[in-house]
């Protein structure tokens, strides 16, 4: 007797697998897990400590020079404010000279006198009347003129009499600005100066007491020269990660049902590499627009960094 095949029921596949469903959990954790960051993100921006300015400088009688890169007001495209380099004074035992010397670190050679081999100040013995320099240069430094420099140096006299005129911010009156032309390493140098039989030297003896700030001030906000970099490079991979996740999603969403588990994997690493460097991003944009870093972003970072 003939049976109807077609009435039997057929026994499942070991191979056959089942539908797969949007599962409403997982997104759900993944919604939480974008709120938390984001929430996480806020609260660190709000809590940020204040911080002293991250380009000030403090000098004084016993360190008194500083030295830090710097970027040219033209070598940045899209910037229009100059780059410079300033210096006030908080306090100085008047009445005292002060020399200010601003200078490219390429430039330190023109600096040297090859007899002395060493920095000579014009008043030194023998310097004018050997004609290295002329009264009017007094107290200044004397720079060889046989190489052009790198850049301008910045080389004068700061002179403090019966009294210390000061602002209202309690900073001096007498203000140095250097104007930054060429990107380079710049080095500040402020060194009291004392007249001993009518020759000028350099105060070793440090009875000069002065306290001084210098501020570096590039044309794209608050970060050291040698961090920018640091800022459009994670900017610049934090949007690459962020088209290429869009994409991965986009196409990740429209063949849920055929994904393998290891594209969830894959799916998983593209979010968190997009939110790693948009932290990274954000930590430095943050240190750019306030001149202080967060230790909240600090720590996230660190731990993103980290995993």
């Amino acid at each position: 007797m003939a049976t109807d095949a077609t009435a039997l029921p057929l026994p499942p596949s070991p191979y056959a697998r089942a539908p797969r469903r949007r599962s409403a959990a997982g997104a759900t954790a993944a919604a939480a897990t974008v709120a938390l960051l984001a929430g996480l993100l806020v609260a660190a921006v709000a809590t940020a400590p204040a911080g002293v300015m991250a380009y000030t400088d403090e000098l004084w009688e016993t360190y008194p020079s500083r030295c830090a890169g710097m970027w040219a007001h033209n070598a940045l495209p899209g910037f229009s404010l100059n780059s410079t380099i300033s210096l006030r004074f908080l306090d100085v035992s008047y009445p005292a000279n002060i020399t200010v010397l601003i200078y490219n670190y390429l430039d330190q050679d023109l600096l040297v006198n090859a007899t002395a081999e060493r920095a000579v100040t014009c008043g030194e013995p023998n310097t004018i009347t050997a004609g290295l320099c002329t009264e009017s240069q007094r107290g200044t430094y004397i720079i060889r003129n046989d190489t052009a420099p790198v850049a301008p140096i910045f080389n004068e006299v700061a002179s403090f009499g019966s009294s210390f005129p000061t602002d209202d911010s309690g900073l001096s009156v007498y203000k140095a600005v250097y104007h930054v032309d060429v990107t380079g390493y710049y080095c500040v140098v402020v060194d009291g100066l004392v007249t001993v039989e009518n020759a000028t030297y350099v105060d070793t003896s440090y009875t000069t007491i002065f306290t001084a700030f210098v501020s570096y001030d590039n044309p794209y906000g608050e970060l050291p020269a040698a961090d920018y970099p640091k800022l459009p490079f994670f900017g610049l991979i934090a949007a690459t990660y962020f088209i290429i996740g869009c994409i991965w999603f986009i196409g990740a969403w429209m063949s849920w049902k055929d994904l393998l588990q290891l594209q969830h994997y894959v799916t998983a690493v593209i979010f968190f590499l997009m939110v790693e460097m948009a932290f990274n991003c954000g930590f430095y944009a943050f240190y750019n627009n306030y001149g202080y870093s967060s230790y909240a972003l600090l720590i996230i970072v660190v731990v993103l960094n980290a995993a």
